[in-house]
């Protein structure tokens, strides 16, 4: 890191992140003027995880959430219908479309059951973080939920799917941009999270 690099401070909900790494510098000051792009090709350019990258976003794109909060937020995408699932890394980016099936905590995985076509044993104790990403992306809206590994990585996403007209869906969107507020909800109330 250059000694003279300037920190600015990003707000966050929750936290104030200072920023002195001209890489995440570079990327605030060009978030602020659009957001497009896909994210972990801008991680690998930068020498960045996809976690700095998201931090960099403006605040008012992001929402975060606790990776223990896993179980309650994967049950919640269980009821909002047909969305896209994405893994995304080096060698592949594989899409499923359609529901989330439900799952259950066994053997040290989050395990999809019920699902005819996505099926699954997800490590889910391995989550840190899970950011709720609502921007522009090749000039049309998305929002994803992308739930993070402790090194900063993603290890899967899920996006608010599309009505004929290719808007995001309207009975999900609020769901979305509520989620966060629904999971404290759920952990005050006592609900479990794993």
């Amino acid at each position: 890191m250059s000694t003279d690099s300037t920190t600015i401070q990003v707000q966050n909900k929750d936290q104030t992140l200072s920023i002195t790494d001209e890489a995440m510098l570079t990327l605030c000051e060009r978030f602020h003027k659009s957001t497009d792009g896909i994210l972990e090709q801008l991680a690998a350019q930068h020498g960045l995880s996809l976690k700095q990258v998201i931090t960099c976003l403006p605040a008012e794109n992001v929402r975060h959430i606790e990776g223990k909060h896993f179980v309650p937020v994967m049950k919640q995408l269980t009821e909002w219908g047909n969305m896209t699932l994405i893994v995304h890394t080096n060698d592949i980016i594989m899409e499923f479309k359609g529901e989330i099936p439900e799952g259950a905590v066994g053997r040290g995985f989050y395990n999809l059951v019920g699902g005819e076509h996505l099926s699954g044993h997800l490590r889910h104790q391995n989550c840190a973080d899970i950011f709720l990403v609502e921007r522009q992306f090749m000039n049309r809206d998305t929002a994803a939920v992308m739930f993070m590994n402790n090194e900063g990585g993603c290890m899967f996403k899920v996006f608010l799917g599309r009505d004929a007209q290719g808007q995001l869906d309207a009975e999900q969107l609020p769901r979305f941009r509520e989620l966060s507020a629904v999971i404290a909800e759920l952990s005050q109330s006592g609900e479990q999270d794993s």
